[in-house]
């Protein structure tokens, strides 16, 4: 018999039992979830239904309540951007909506035990969908599944055949770690975009003789109120938002995370003016908070040493495997050997009128999305 629970925290499930299952990396990890939880701006944001069977965590999802807020994107703004305005003259109201996965990272909110057939897998997410889905019609909330990878096929066929709608993510940028050595990379650039190889070594001696020195922080704490200060400058430039996370995010990072975190720093006569955080999975790093101050985004070659060079040496030195450098800017990312990895997401209308309404908008939206990436190379 499958036991279904919501759980409102990560501190209500045992940390041991929750790493045990696989399929968010370590931004689902309990202790990932527990520094989301306790340093976003918002209200706690997460909530958990566990799957049991003989009293064992054998499946989970991650989701969240998204309310019409005007401070933040909400599932309206990632499904239709600025066309957004015009739902409601289609009759549609996508907030609120329950969206499970998407949230500091690129994957997915279904978590499995490690080594489940696929008929388990099917019947455990099932009984899950049935609970999240009483939920949000109780509620009358869009429902979402985001960042289900393409190649992902017992959640794909479970929420297409309970009717969901499926929309192209926008594809991710990644980087495949195929060298012995930063030069090699280098060399093997040159092949494919040799205007960006050749431009390489003249970024890092911009770097060097202007006196900027990146390297890596070993105690994120003692910086962090400049590493927030930096990040909420360049959130509120790019996104006209501050930084979802308060500056206690930057302080607890090593603490929560150890070695899964790595945190850069460009320092420029004592005085930091720029900075990444690269979170680390097993064998692949993802490149997700960059911030560069203002005056200095394209001055000293400071973003590409801080965004690609630096840590691209760095993975290699590792012996990482892999580099995620997520959305958008695809032009420069794929000019520094970066693919497109494609993944879909899932909704379900309020009511039988919304599903009808939102097959139309999302069939415009792939549209577009497609149009968007066209020519860039894939996996």
């Amino acid at each position: 018999m499958t036991e279904i629970s919501l759980v409102e925290s990560i501190a209500g499930i045992h940390p041991g039992e929750w790493d045990e299952l696989e399929g968010g990396g370590i931004f689902a990890n309990h202790a990932g979830l527990r520094l989301i939880e306790e340093t976003s701006l918002a209200a706690p944001q997460f909530r958990y239904l566990t799957a049991r069977e003989d009293s064992r965590l054998q499946a989970a999802l991650v989701w969240r309540v998204e309310r019409p807020d005007g401070r933040k994107p909400g599932l309206d703004r990632v499904l239709f951007g600025r066309l957004r305005g015009l739902l409601p003259w289609f009759g549609v109201r996508v907030l609120p909506a329950m969206t499970c996965g998407g949230l500091l990272c690129w994957r997915a909110g279904v978590l499995f035990r490690a080594g489940l057939p696929d008929a388990v897998r099917s019947r455990l997410f099932e009984a899950l969908l049935a609970r999240i889905e009483h939920e949000a019609e109780r509620d009358r909330c869009t429902l979402c599944f985001r960042e289900i990878p393409a190649g992902e096929r017992v959640v794909s066929e479970v929420l297409a055949s309970r009717g969901y709608l499926c929309s192209p993510e926008l594809p991710v940028c990644y980087l495949d770690i195929q060298w012995d050595s930063f030069a090699d990379y280098r060399r093997e650039l040159r092949k494919s975009h040799p205007r960006a190889a050749k431009s390489i070594p003249n970024e890092r001696s911009r770097g060097r003789r202007a006196g900027v020195v990146i390297s890596e922080v070993e105690d994120p704490s003692s910086v962090a109120g400049e590493l927030h200060q930096i990040a909420d400058s360049h959130h509120r430039r790019l996104n006209g938002r501050p930084f979802p996370y308060r500056a206690e995010f930057f302080a607890k990072l090593k603490a929560c995370l150890g070695d899964g975190v790595v945190v850069y720093a460009a320092v420029l006569q004592g005085q930091i003016i720029g900075m990444l955080v690269m979170f680390r999975d097993k064998k692949a790093g993802f490149v997700s908070i960059p911030g560069i101050k203002d005056g200095h985004v394209r001055r000293h070659a400071a973003y590409f040493n801080l965004m690609f060079n630096r840590p691209i040496e760095d993975a290699i030195k590792d012996g990482l495997e892999r580099m995620y450098y997520g959305r958008l800017a695809y032009a420069t990312k794929v000019r520094r050997g970066c693919r497109l990895a494609g993944a879909n997401l899932f909704v379900r209308g309020r009511d039988g009128f919304s599903q009808a309404a939102l097959r139309l908008l999302l069939a415009a939206r792939a549209w577009r999305v497609k149009r968007m990436t066209a020519g860039l190379a894939r996996a």
